[in-house]
Order: structure tokens, then sequence, then C-alpha cells
């Protein structure tokens, strides 16, 4: 490989099985003041990975091809966030809960399918072929199974004691599940033939791994944040080779693209974090109009986020045409062959 597919390759597996170690050691070290300052910024930064999306509107390319769909680019994400608000507002505790809940479900799939996009990266990058169509399968169930646990793992903190027996039986079913897709990865792994120790194998198995954590751990650092913090660092570095590439009149310096890619994550990352805050502070008890402007604010980030699942399942679809044309020209370094020796 050349340097530009090795070094996307070691950032995606990296932003990939990170989180997923620190996760999981993290009980070890919860009183430990570094690991408590790793574990806030990669909290925030799992928040702040959806307005990177906002880094599609600035590129020419993005905007003269997949952006002439206004509805969906534009339209769909103002009304996702404002009926996202006055919903979330305006509904009682136990359909605030029913919303979180079918929310999270989305959630844990789109999380599922981004990991095709990145074996398929990482294929393509490593190997100069792209997924095949039973690790595709395989990676498509992964991301339906991850909806059986879901709710054990999270809707328990919305939900009434009388719903607890269901997820409990949803969770036992996903984990019997689950257990038989990681026995037929193995399989698929054999007849495939892939070197045991090889960089696709790899990542092959550290995204089979991506949701076991939901069934085997009993913390949300765990079960939870392992995995949905993994999604957040991979989309950030698929986003960071959006904005390196994206020009404005043929002619941005490098500087110029990242600080713009900065100032998404980080400054209208704040505000998706911000009404999360404020809805476990003390605030959000001190008055009706309190209370109501936080879950307008809450219910308006789970819009927009809802409104990112929608682009990014159109915009990285590469069955479509203009979606396939986009991305390939983003990411040439991994869709474009190496000159041989020969024609070096």
């Amino acid at each position: 490989m050349d340097n530009s597919r090795s070094a996307f390759v070691v950032s995606i597996w990296l932003a990939t099985i990170f989180p997923m170690l620190f996760f999981l050691m993290f009980r070890h070290y919860d009183h430990f003041a570094p690991a408590l300052g790793v574990k806030e910024v990669l909290v925030f930064l799992g928040a702040a990975h959806v307005p990177a999306t906002l880094i599609f509107y600035r590129d020419p390319r993005f905007k003269q091809g997949l952006g002439d769909n206004k509805i969906l680019f534009y339209v769909i994400p103002a009304i996702l966030t404002i009926a996202g608000g006055l919903i979330f507002a305006l509904s009682s505790d136990l359909a605030q809960g029913f919303f979180l809940c079918a929310f999270w479900c989305w959630q844990a799939y789109h999380y599922g399918k981004q990991n095709i996009g990145v074996y398929s990266f990482t294929s393509v990058a490593t190997t100069g072929q792209p997924t095949d169509p039973k690790s595709k399968q395989l990676f498509i169930m992964l991301a339906w199974v991850s909806i059986f646990g879901t709710l054990k793992v999270l809707g328990r903190s919305v939900m009434p004691s009388g719903y607890f027996p269901f997820f409990e039986t949803m969770h036992s079913i996903g984990m019997v599940l689950y257990l038989g897709l990681v026995g037929y990865s193995i399989i698929l792994f054999i007849r495939n033939r892939m070197p045991l120790f090889s960089v696709n194998g790899l990542m092959f198995f550290t995204l089979v791994a991506f949701f076991g954590p939901m069934y085997f751990t009993d913390t949300l650092e765990g079960a939870f944040l392992s995995y949905a913090i993994a999604h957040a660092l991979q989309y950030l570095v698929f986003m960071a080779i959006i904005a390196r590439g994206t020009e404005k009149d043929g002619r941005a310096p490098l500087v110029v693209n990242i600080l713009y890619f900065l100032l998404i994550v980080a400054g209208v990352g704040a505000f998706f974090v911000l009404p999360n805050h404020l809805a476990n502070s003390v605030f959000y008890g001190s008055s009706d109009a309190a209370a109501f402007a936080i879950d307008l604010a809450v219910g308006a980030v789970l819009g927009a986020t809802m409104a990112h699942f929608l682009i990014d399942a159109y915009t990285w679809r590469l069955s479509n045409p203009t979606s396939r044309a986009y991305v390939r020209q983003r990411f040439r370094f991994l869709f474009t062959k190496p000159p041989s020796s020969r024609e070096a």
C-alpha cells in the first residue's frame, strides 16, 4: 500500500479499536484523572461528529451533484429538527421514553450500516477489491441484531420498570443471534481464504466484535460508549478526508480546510452537547419554562441527528451513480490503482 492508503487504514482501525478498548477497560481507571479527561473528550466527539455532516455543504462538488437533492439536504433536516424539538417538548415522560427508544434503535442500525462502508473502504485499500456480497450481508445482519440489545442497555433509563422484562427477552434473543453471526463470520473468513494476520482480516474481526460489548458487559461505558464512540471517530476520519479535499474556488489552502473542519466539530458540536448536559442539571427542574426549553433543544438535536442518518445513508450509497462518482473523487487515493514499478 502507498502512504495515503496506509494512513487511512491505520486511522480507521485505531478510530474503531481505541474507544472499544478504552471503555471496556475504563471501569478499572474511573478514578484516574487522565482517564476521566480522555473520557470527556471522547464523549464530546461522540456527539460532535453529527454536525460534521455540515462539511458536505461547503464542498462545491457535493453541491453540484448530491446537493441538487434540495428536499433531502435542506427541507427534511429543517422539518426533522423543528418537529423533533416540538414533539419531544410537548410529549409526556412516557412518550419521550418511546421517542428515545425508537431513536436509539435506529441509531444502532445506523452504526452497523456504517461498518459496511468501513470494511468496504478497507478492502479496497488493502486488496483492491470491494466487499464481497456475503460479508456485506453479514454486517447488515449484525446491524439489525444490534437493535435487540439496545433497549436493555439504554431503555431502562427512560422507561417504566414494567418494560424491563421485554428488554431482557430482546437482549437474550439478540445475544443468541449475535453469537450465531460470530460463528458464521468465522466460516465466512475461512471460505474467503483471508490470511489470518492480514490487515483486512484484522478489520473484519474488529467490526464483527463491534457490538459484542453490548451483550457481554454491564456498564454504560462498555455496553454502549465502546461502540458509539468508535462509530463517531470512524465518521470523523471520513469527514476529515472530505474536508481535506474540499476546494473553494479551486484554491483553498489546506490550513483553511482544517480550521473549518475543527470549527464545525468543536463549535457546532458544543451546541449538540449542551442540551443533554442541561437536561441532567439542576437547571432543568428550576421551572416549567426551563424544562420546556431544554426539552425543545434536546428534541431538536435528536431531529437533526435523524437528518444526519438519512443524509449519510444517501451520500455513501455507492449503488447510486451520483454518490459513487462523488465518493470516488474524494477518496481517489483509494480507488485509483497505484502505478506498477514499470510505469513509475
